[in-house]
């Protein structure tokens, strides 16, 4: 089999009733949904699938933002692991501690146990095998040939400039006024078909650092009851009721008025939440 990024997937979603098959082949991506008899096809720049990259970004994320402490070594599914357990550093975060069994020899996580408040969920892998000769043919999908096909462009929104917005949008979109430094709109666009419009903001020196803003039709208040109230603090800002969940460097503001939807998303480690609040304080 050639290297690569290569995974092939098949699950039964109880609650669609429906079998979904995720297939991924180097830089090859099939996604169907056998209920639908609809595939979605996407090709990625090979460069894009460094798992070494990945998985160094990830551990120094886990190492800046938490505690870690070797627990000692078990047995899971029948290979020797070491036990890990990472406990977040800022203690005002909703999510738990995190434990980790990792596989000695390859540094796979065999078993994952994470919880968040009254949710936790447990993942262990009962029958693993490592450097199996696997047909390449595995991981090639075979379209059936009355399936619906989807690309990338299907879901391609153009942006637009906030004036055009303003002028396309059927309900009041208002602006953020005052930006933390070095700060400035980069994305924006309006998909008529859902009635959403957002509006990203980057740090000019760093891209990883951002804030979105999002405003959506909601006339049944459906996506408003979708969000999941209990995991976040119910705060009141100039005069709004909202809801604020914060996830290690993400914070996140969202509240509804007469049928609209509005949510402040931001990423970055350097916001607090004090400046995050008055960031929503000056949407006008």
């Amino acid at each position: 089999m050639k290297s690569g990024l290569n995974i092939r997937i098949i699950a039964e979603w109880n609650m669609r009733m429906a079998i979904s098959s995720l297939v991924i082949k180097s830089i090859h991506t099939w996604l169907y949904d056998e209920k639908v008899n609809e595939v979605i096809v996407q090709d990625t720049e090979e460069k894009a699938f460094k798992q070494t990259d990945y998985l160094k970004d990830m551990i120094g994320e886990m190492v800046n933002n938490k505690t870690v402490e070797l627990v000692g070594t078990e047995e899971i599914s029948g290979r020797n692991t070491y036990h890990v357990r990472l406990t977040p550093k800022d203690t005002e975060l909703y999510q738990k501690e995190m434990e980790f069994w990792f596989d000695e020899k390859t540094w796979v996580p065999l078993k994952i146990h994470t919880g968040m408040e009254d949710f936790e969920t447990t993942i262990v892998y009962d029958n693993v095998e490592f450097q199996k000769d696997l047909d390449d043919a595995l991981f090639t999908f075979n379209i059936p040939e009355d399936a619906n096909v989807l690309t990338a462009d299907d879901f391609e929104v153009e942006k637009r400039s906030p004036e055009e917005i303003q002028e396309l949008a059927s309900f009041p979109i208002p602006e953020i006024t005052k930006l933390p430094k070095n700060y400035e709109l980069v994305d924006s666009y309006y998909d008529q078909a859902y009635q959403m419009a957002n509006f990203v903001y980057y740090h000019n020196d760093n891209e990883m650092d951002s804030i979105a803003f999002m405003v959506s039709a909601d006339p049944e208040g459906e996506m408003l009851d979708g969000i999941p109230f209990e995991e976040g603090e119910a705060i009141t800002i100039a005069g709004k009721d909202m809801t604020y969940i914060s996830y290690e460097e993400m914070q996140s503001f969202i509240w509804g008025v007469n049928g609209v939807l509005y949510d402040v998303t931001i990423m970055s480690q350097e916001i607090s939440k004090e400046e995050a609040i008055d960031i929503v304080k000056s949407i006008q």
